[in-house]
């Protein structure tokens, strides 16, 4: 009889975990992600260029959707996720939607809705 109470108490701790995340939500893209490349295609194979060390571009993807970049000429303040891509939504509705990967601390996002036609993406590295 003793075992059983242990057994309901212990069933009972575990039972109430975190809350459910909304579905929206990949821990691993949440949080600051510094550019660090910007690659496209001039017409040929595509190149990679580093970005510019003075102008640091950091993009922020946070838990209750919200989305914040410090680019030039952002105008997007919202994402949505859908399986491997992100969608960025703007205040007059404009949207754009990448397939991103992530290989340890290195965000890729590949433009997919519009997509580059010569091929391009832009590489990020975790600020935690």
């Amino acid at each position: 009889m003793k075992h059983m109470l242990y057994l309901s108490l212990l069933t009972l701790l575990f039972a109430c975990g975190k809350k459910d995340k909304p579905s929206y939500v990949n821990e691993s893209l949440i949080g600051n992600w510094k550019l660090t490349i910007n690659a496209y295609s001039p017409g040929g194979p595509v190149e990679e260029h580093p970005a510019d060390p003075s102008k640091p571009v950091v993009i922020t993807f946070k838990t209750d959707g919200t989305f914040t970049s410090t680019a030039a000429g952002n105008k997007y303040n919202h994402f949505t996720m859908d399986g491997n891509k992100v969608t960025t939504t703007g205040p007059d509705a404009t949207t754009v939607t990448y397939q991103y990967t992530i290989s340890g601390s290195t965000l890729t996002l590949t433009p997919v809705n519009p997509v580059c036609i010569e091929g391009c993406y832009t590489k990020y590295v975790a600020i935690r």
